[in-house]
């Protein structure tokens, strides 16, 4: 899982910048994006998301991993971290994969956010690459009030639900 307004914050860069144009839905959310500020991009945004149900599928996960031992819920900024190995180990063992400790290490190290942006460090951010920043919490760089008000009235609760609030 991941909080939900670092999801809308990814989602309006990657539709804004960085995904390819492989479907009608990429192409009118890029052209509707283009013809709008910032602010009201997060807010088209944030609507098409619950239009979608993003929000009702995240809070879907809650409690997943207690009513069923075969599912397994990780947090993204946990998975992205640097203590990411031991939570790799859980999960490769969860789905029955068995990889050698070293071989594991070397695909966490070739799929790391520095090695995908080309070098850049998390944190350090790009618009126009998918691997746009890596960070969590980001979301308060672009939530100003008018983002943030909407946000709540859509989806507010989906944050305590998940635990970020």
């Amino acid at each position: 899982m991941r909080d939900p307004r670092d999801i809308a914050v990814s989602w309006y860069f990657s539709n804004r910048y960085s995904h390819p144009m492989v479907t009608d839905a990429n192409r009118v959310a890029r052209e509707t994006l283009e013809g709008m500020n910032f602010e009201d991009g997060m807010i088209y945004t944030i609507e098409e998301m619950a239009q979608w149900g993003v929000f009702e599928g995240l809070q879907s996960w809650v409690g997943a991993d207690q009513k069923d031992s075969s599912v397994l819920v990780f947090r993204f900024e946990d998975l992205t971290g640097k203590d990411a190995y031991p939570l790799f180990r859980q999960l490769f063992a969860h789905c029955d994969i068995r990889l050698p400790d070293d071989a594991l290490r070397q695909l966490l190290d070739d799929f790391s956010f520095e090695r995908l942006s080309k070098g850049r460090k998390q944190g350090e951010e790009d618009i126009m690459s998918h691997y746009r920043k890596g960070i969590h919490g980001d979301w308060q760089h672009y939530f100003d009030d008018r983002i943030a008000a909407r946000f709540d009235e859509i989806a507010a609760d989906v944050v305590t639900y998940l635990g970020y609030a």
